[in-house]
């Protein structure tokens, strides 16, 4: 199963306390504001979605996979998606 990292960095404490009970549904907090994602392809999609309803325009949340299989696919709030590299190759 694809694996990503997710980090995020929200001032407001209630919307950060909610992006992490969200993000715990999917995967283990492996820091304050990052998390370790084991997830298909279809629940990527239900975390971005999850994630970006709770998001204001001045949060910051990324997502990154961490391994090389060929569904990997990177997406940030506020900045502009691009092709990552992989972090770890297994």
């Amino acid at each position: 199963m694809p694996r990503y990292l997710a980090a995020y960095d929200i001032s407001h404490d209630a919307r950060r306390r909610a992006v992490a009970r969200a993000l715990a549904r999917w995967g283990e907090r492996v820091q304050e504001s990052v998390f370790h994602l084991r997830i298909d392809a279809d629940e990527l999609d239900d975390v971005r979605l999850a994630i970006g309803l709770l998001l204001e325009t001045t949060d910051r949340f990324d997502v990154v996979p961490i391994d090389d299989r060929p569904d990997r696919r990177q997406f940030s709030w506020q900045r502009v998606m691009s092709i990552a590299q992989p972090v770890i190759m297994l």
